[in-house]
C-alpha cells in the first residue's frame, strides 16, 4: 500500500467541489438526452475516491506508526542486551569475582 499523494487529495477535492458547484448545469446537460442525473453519479463517484484516498491514508499512518514502534522496540531491546553484558563484565572485574580460571583443574 502506498502513500497517497498530496496532489491526488487535492485534485479529488476539487473536482468535488467542482461538481457539486455545477451540478444543475451538469443534470441539465444530461436531461438533454439521457435521464438527468449525472452531476449525481459524478459526486457520488467523487466522494467514493475521496473516502477510499482517506482509507488508505489512515492505514499508511498506522502502518507508520506500527513500524515505528517496533523499531523503537527492538532498539529498547538492543540496548538492554548490551547494557546486560556490560554488566556481566563489571561483576566479572570486581575483586574476589569467581573466575573462568578458579574451575580449572590440573592434575
Amino acid at each position: 500500500m502506498a502513500a497517497v499523494a498530496p496532489d491526488t487529495r487535492r485534485v479529488v477535492d476539487a473536482v468535488v467541489v467542482a461538481v457539486e458547484a455545477n451540478a444543475d448545469a451538469l443534470s441539465a446537460l444530461d436531461a438533454v438526452g439521457s435521464d438527468g442525473d449525472h452531476a449525481v453519479s459524478l459526486t457520488i463517484g467523487a466522494r467514493a475516491v475521496q473516502a477510499a484516498l482517506a482509507a488508505e491514508t489512515a492505514q499508511v499512518q498506522n502502518d507508520l506508526i506500527r513500524v515505528t514502534l517496533a523499531n523503537q522496540m527492538a532498539d529498547a531491546q538492543d540496548q538492554a542486551a548490551s547494557q546486560a553484558i556490560l554488566e556481566r563484565h563489571l561483576a566479572m572485574m570486581k575483586p574476589n569475582a569467581p573466575s573462568v580460571a578458579d574451575n580449572i583443574v590440573l592434575n
